[in-house]
Formats: structure tokens, sequence, C-alpha cells
């Protein structure tokens, strides 16, 4: 709206607090530029009177603008997935997918990729176009992802086979063999150097994805759930079922590195630094990815339905239920409960924040609730 403010900030400010800035100061919903100046920096207006411009900064330093995009999700519904704009009653776009099970952004926030048995559909987050459908796979899709760039596209099916198709044209890229039964599951590292994927044999395997191979294949006693790469992917976190425990490898060799027993969920912050485990004794626990040492213990009253990290991993938000679902925010650094949504009768199955850690994202079976962080007042169901 052209509006222009300044704050008088510390070398030593951290990333959150200058977030809680800017979030203080303008509206909800507004598009803001954070510019990063050294003092004495001047700057102008550009014709449009919307944008800043560097006129000169001391020491040769570059002014850098970070403009952030006011706040979108995907969900599914039907054959739809379907794009809303956090405080709009109506939704932004209705993606038709027969079926479709699965959709999520590409980190660059311009695509959504979303996903059935049968078929993996690429759109344009802003027009909605079709951007690419693939169906030529053999058997039922299990689980599709982007690579971090969104370049690639990896999906498990249940032919045992996970594959890598090129997002631009749906060329097949890789194939990767190895299982026995149905890909369950499979994520790219954070640098796409590697590929996990979990099968209902039990198994997990570490893939090298340019020369298509497998470099360790990690033994499970039962169902694997869930898989995480750690530790600047040096590291895999896997979770299984019966008995309900983590297991922490090495992704090179192999080894097996720690066991953590009773866990019910693990999620990672978005470093993978560290590491949320949720258990049945009624705790959650926050582990370094590095050392393995557990760096804080939550203790709730009852299990842990589900938890995240904040996106900058300084918060932790838990959801819990008895006769009555608890949403509580802890610390990570000192474990101690800074807030607590109102109570609500239905079970969380999810619970997110958003990406300037400004909203607080919570599902039911039935709702999709959107929370300011801030005040913990429910702006949109």
């Amino acid at each position: 709206n052209g509006e222009v403010r300044s704050f008088q900030v510390g070398k030593d400010a951290t990333l959150g607090e200058l977030r809680q800035l800017v979030v203080a100061a303008f509206t909800y919903g507004a598009d803001v530029q954070i510019a990063l100046l050294l003092e004495n920096t001047k700057l102008r207006r550009d014709s449009d009177a919307k944008r800043l411009s560097e006129i000169g900064v001391c020491n040769g330093s570059k002014l850098t603008i970070v403009k952030e995009r006011s706040c979108r999700f995907v969900m599914c519904f039907g054959d739809n997935a379907i794009v809303w704009l956090v405080g709009q009653p109506e939704p932004l776009l209705s993606l038709p997918h027969s079926q479709v099970w699965s959709a999520s952004f590409s980190r660059d926030n311009e695509k959504v990729l979303s996903w059935s048995s049968e078929s993996a559909k690429i759109w344009n987050a802003t027009t909605g176009e079709t951007l690419l459908t693939l169906s030529e796979h053999a058997g039922s899709l299990k689980c599709v992802s982007f690579s971090a760039d969104a370049s690639l596209v990896l999906a498990g099916c249940d032919d045992s086979i996970a594959r890598i198709w090129l997002s631009q044209n749906g060329q097949l890229l890789r194939t990767f063999r190895g299982h026995a039964l149905a890909v369950t599951l499979a994520i790219f590292s954070s640098d796409d150097r590697l590929v996990a994927s979990v099968s209902d044999d039990d198994t997990v395997a570490i893939w090298n994805v340019s020369e298509e191979r497998c470099m360790q294949m990690l033994q499970h006693q039962s169902d694997v759930t869930q898989v995480l790469f750690i530790a600047d992917n040096a590291k895999v976190i896997t979770l299984s079922s019966d008995p309900p425990n983590a297991k922490i490898w090495n992704s090179t060799t192999g080894e097996d590195l720690q066991t953590i027993p009773n866990v019910t969920a693990v999620v990672g912050s978005t470093d993978g630094t560290l590491i949320l485990t949720a258990g049945i004794d009624r705790t959650s626990r926050i582990w370094s990815s590095t050392t393995g040492e557990c760096q804080q213990t939550l203790v709730h009253e009852i299990y842990v339905a589900c938890a995240n990290f904040s996106t900058d991993g300084a918060l932790v938000a838990t959801s819990t239920f008895d006769r009555h679902v608890n949403v509580q925010m802890w610390s990570s650094t000192s474990g101690e409960c800074l807030q607590t949504l109102p109570e609500s009768d239905q079970i969380m199955t999810w619970i997110a924040f958003s990406a300037e850690d400004t909203l607080l994202v919570t599902a039911t079976t039935w709702f999709v609730k959107i929370w300011s962080r801030s005040t913990l007042e429910c702006i949109q169901t």
C-alpha cells in the first residue's frame, strides 16, 4: 500500500525478532518488502510508489529485499485440490483431480503437485493451468513428492519400484529397483542427491540419485511409517510400528546409531538439526540430530496426537486428546509451555506453522482452522 516503516535493530538481532517487528507493524495479509540496511543508507521510491530501490549503501553492501506473499494453503476434498488464501471466504483455485489423495506446494510456491492412485498432476499455483500429467506408470501410486527445486518428481508404486521424472516434460529419469513389495513412502534429501524409500517389505532403501544405486538397505522388524533425512543428510531417522520406536541410522554406512523407544510420531526441524518425537509415555522430546542427546522433555497429561516445529525451530506445537483437545506451544530451547489454544472436542490430525511462523494451521477430519500465532485468535475455519 506504499507505506514505509523503519526499525533500529542491532547486528545480533534474530530472524524471529525481525518477524515480530514486521507482524506488529503491518496489517494482516499485507505484502511486505523487508530491507536489511547499513546505517546511513538512502532509499528512493520507484515511479510505481510501491517498491524501494537502493541509492547507495556503505562499504559496498547490497540492499537485500524479500517480498513475502500472503499465506496460501492447499487441501484435498472429493475430486478437487483446493487452494485457499488465508482470510478469504472463497477458494482461489479448484484443481480437478479424480479421487485426489494429497496435494502440496513446491518450495517456491509457484506450483502445486496433486496425486491419486492413478495419476499425478502439476499445476500453475497462480492460474490453475495443468502443466503436466503423469499417468504412464506401472501399478498404483502410493506416494508422490517434489524435489527441493521442483525440477523432479519422485513416486513410489505398488509394483515395488520408485521412479523419478522430470517435472518439465514428464521424462522418466531414474528407476530404483530393490524392494520386494510396494513402495509406500519416498523422499528426497535436502540437496536432492539421495532418496529414501520405504516398502511394505519392512525395509528402507537409501539411493544415490545420480548413480541410480542402492547405497544401503535398512531392515526393520515391522512396518515403517516415517523416514526423514537429518543432520545435513548424513543420517536418516525411521519410525516403525511394532514395537513403536524410532531409529537413527548413518545414511552412508547403514550403521544403526540410536533407538528411541515408545515413539508414535517423529518430526524434523526445517534445518534438520532437531528432532521432535511424540511418545505413548505422554511426553514429547526434542533431540539433537547431531549428537543424539535429548535436549528437552515436554510432559503432557495424555498421549500426543500430532506435533510440529515452527519454521525457525524456536517453537513446538503439540496436540493432545483426552476428553478435550489441547493444543500447546512450547519453547524448543527452554521447554516452557508458552501458549495454549482454546479447547476443542475434535481430534487434531495435523498441525503446522506457516512459512513466516505468524500463523498456526490445525486440521481435524472435518475442519481446518487458521490461528494467529501471536494472539491465538481463530482467523478462519
